[in-house]
């Protein structure tokens, strides 16, 4: 399943970053596991990318919109 999941996130594939993002997320010790794993390898991986990539943050109190803005995006 982490093999999957790595591939998946590599490609670009939007429901295969869902599902990691679940796993990352999941408190169920045998995920917790397989997210170190999976985040390992994205990490190790990711020293190597050739394209650029770049973080946004966005902040602010609930109810201030952030998600509704990030839709948008």
């Amino acid at each position: 399943r982490t093999k999957t999941l790595f591939d998946g996130v590599r490609a670009g594939k939007r429901d295969a970053l869902a599902k990691a993002i679940t796993l990352i997320e999941s408190s169920n010790p045998s995920h917790q596991e397989q997210a170190a794993i999976l985040l390992q390898h994205l990490a190790e991986t990711s020293t190597k990318q050739v394209k650029p990539t770049l973080r946004l943050g966005i902040a602010g109190p609930p109810g201030a919109g952030k998600s509704t803005f990030i839709e948008k995006m």
